[in-house]
């Protein structure tokens, strides 16, 4: 990770954005001969947080496993699929059905 020194922020602001930017790696900021802050890209904040929220799921699912959890079987999800897939297409006929009819002969609806 590069730095920079707290003069330098101030007097290159849009190189050390730049750098930022162009690198994907965050920036240490020295003040005084001490790491004070770090600057990052928004790109760079926004993956870090993501990969923060994943590991925070990662840790609920290994306590619910750790506790007896065994999740959705695939069979299951499969069920609900199917069962979604057939709802769609009945609701989409429902929506489609009547304008079929009425489009002056030239589209024929179709029965499922």
């Amino acid at each position: 990770m590069p730095s920079r020194t707290m003069a330098e922020l101030s007097q290159k602001t849009h190189e050390i954005a730049r750098l930022c930017q162009e690198s994907g790696e965050p920036v240490r900021i020295i003040d005084n001969g001490k790491e004070n802050l770090v600057v990052m890209s928004l790109d760079a904040y926004e993956r870090g947080q993501a990969r923060l929220e994943l590991y925070g799921l990662l840790d609920e699912a290994e306590a619910d496993f750790q506790n007896g959890d065994r999740g959705v079987s695939v069979e299951s999800i499969r069920q609900r699929l199917l069962q979604c897939r057939r709802g769609l297409a009945v609701h989409v006929s429902a929506l489609v059905g009547p304008w079929l009819s009425t489009a002056g002969g030239r589209h024929k609806a179709v029965s499922s």
